[in-house]
């Protein structure tokens, strides 16, 4: 998400223990892919990407096992 959404998001979550907000692009992501993300949160922005499902594909990989994904 290009908003300020994510900084809105953060400062709503502040005194949340072990919540992290990244905003970056979904098909050129800042970090290795290997699980790291317990939960991810995509609200209202795959489908502006130029290829949405593509820009979905790549956010499976991202979770640990048992995590979840919420479009």
């Amino acid at each position: 998400d290009y908003s300020h959404a994510p900084e809105r998001a953060r400062k709503l979550c502040q005194g949340v223990k072990h919540a992290h907000f990244i905003q970056a692009d979904v098909n050129h992501m800042p970090f290795r892919k290997e699980p790291k993300f317990d939960f991810i949160l995509s609200h209202g922005v795959l489908h502006h990407s130029p290829n949405t499902y593509r820009s979905f594909l790549n956010l499976p990989p991202l979770l640990r096992p048992g995590g979840e994904l919420y479009i």
